[in-house]
């Protein structure tokens, strides 16, 4: 497994453990919605998102051949819609770094 692969499969349970009290019903972490949960996909688009990629940006190589929530808008919005789930540290604000950080540990 990549470094970037383990880094983002941890980030996707940092994720998943620490954002259980605040999760929605309507919130799942397969953020392109292909009825899976993978680091190299909706943890990417999560990443890139943190990074305020847009467009084209945000969605390239980055979503399942089977999505049905590729477009980069509906992606954006749907992260933007669930953004306090992504909060993992707690403290109100959606940072690429610090929000990360208890996944990188």
């Amino acid at each position: 497994m990549s470094r970037l692969q383990t880094f983002l499969t941890t980030a996707l349970l940092a994720l998943s453990i620490f954002s259980l009290n605040a999760r929605s019903e309507d919130f799942t972490l397969d953020v392109d919605a292909d009825g899976k949960t993978e680091p190299l996909t909706d943890g990417l688009l999560i990443i890139r998102h943190l990074f305020d990629f847009e467009g084209e940006t945000l969605t390239s190589s980055a979503v399942g051949s089977d999505a049905t929530r590729s477009n980069p808008q509906q992606i954006k919005d749907y992260l933007n819609t669930y953004s306090t789930q992504l909060d993992i540290d707690g403290d109100g604000f959606l940072d690429e770094l610090m929000s990360m950080a208890p996944a990188a540990a």
